[in-house]
């Protein structure tokens, strides 16, 4: 649900990918997931990834260690409220709270250009995320999550990810056409 703004930015996107994958010979369009990119991924797609995370939970904070480059989330559930003037970043100032076995986390200050969809779609520095987290059948991690934001979406953007718990150990490493397709993520456990 684009705004005319959302789209005129989401079309130009898609252009400069177009541009360099003619600029190569292969006229390939790479949108998500490329190593090389110069924007880190950001609150909300950090958590559209299927990359690898560990989340400890220390008094008063939630904290997400994702496997997709340096991108630590940090959750503040000790009863703070958003700050008058923030320092805005790619992941933001997200502020947690417990509703019984659920998690809702109020993501906002999400710096200008952060990718809502690797590769087409940004944020404008105005949106504001909302998840819902909870444990679902003991080895499943639920995430509701509504996106809003009204420079580029005519309304609020909702969205479920289910993330299975796993045993193993995964490394995600970002080796520039290891696998000759330049596709990320590897999600292949280590040998043992």
């Amino acid at each position: 649900p684009l705004t005319a703004k959302g789209e005129a930015i989401r079309a130009a996107l898609f252009k400069a990918p177009a541009a360099r994958g003619a600029a190569a010979g292969n006229g390939e369009i790479h949108v998500a997931g490329i190593c090389s990119a110069s924007t880190p991924g950001g609150m909300p797609q950090v958590m559209r990834f299927a990359f690898g995370t560990e989340i400890p939970f220390t008094p008063g904070r939630v904290t997400m260690l994702l496997e997709q480059g340096p991108t630590i989330r940090r959750i503040f559930t000790a009863g703070r409220t958003h700050s008058a003037d923030p320092d805005f970043t790619y992941t933001g100032e997200s502020l947690g709270r417990w509703e019984g076995d659920t998690l809702i986390v109020d993501t906002r200050a999400i710096r200008a250009g952060t990718p809502l969809v690797a590769g087409t779609l940004v944020t404008s520095g105005n949106a504001r995320v909302v998840e819902r987290i909870r444990l679902a059948l003991r080895k499943h991690l639920r995430i509701d999550t509504v996106v809003e934001d009204p420079v580029m979406l005519t309304r609020p953007w909702q969205y479920t990810r289910t993330y299975a718990r796993s045993d193993q150990w995964f490394e995600r490493a970002c080796d520039i056409d290891r696998d000759g397709q330049d596709r990320e993520p590897d999600l292949t456990p280590p040998p043992r």
